[in-house]
C-alpha cells in the first residue's frame, strides 16, 4: 500500500480495510513508501500496516516481507531461475 496517495493515503486505506475486516477476515496490507526514518515504520505499524518497506525497494527486501504474509507458489529470492529483470532488482 503506498502511504502518499493524493486522494485517500495508504493510512486512511488501511482504516477502512480494518473497519470492513469481520473477525474471520484479515487483508495483509505491507506499507511502501520514500520515507525511511525510524518514526516512518513506526507509524506505519502503528497504523495498523502488517508490513514496511521503504524505498529504494529491492526484489530481496520486498520478497521478505511478502513471504510472511503469502503462500508460496513459485520461486523463492535468489532463486537462479528468476529472469534477468528480477535478479537486477536485487
Amino acid at each position: 500500500m503506498d502511504c502518499q496517495i493524493l486522494e485517500m493515503d495508504g493510512f486512511e486505506a488501511k482504516r477502512r480495510l480494518l473497519a470492513s475486516e469481520g473477525s474471520d477476515t484479515h487483508i495483509p496490507v505491507i506499507a511502501m513508501t520514500g520515507n525511511a526514518m525510524s518514526s516512518d515504520r513506526a507509524r506505519c505499524l502503528d497504523a495498523g500496516m502488517d508490513g514496511y518497506v521503504s524505498e529504494p525497494v529491492t526484489m530481496v527486501r520486498l520478497s521478505t516481507v511478502l513471504a510472511k504474509w503469502l503462500p508460496c507458489e513459485g520461486p523463492q529470492p535468489m532463486d537462479p531461475r528468476l529472469d534477468d529483470t528480477a535478479r537486477a532488482m536485487t
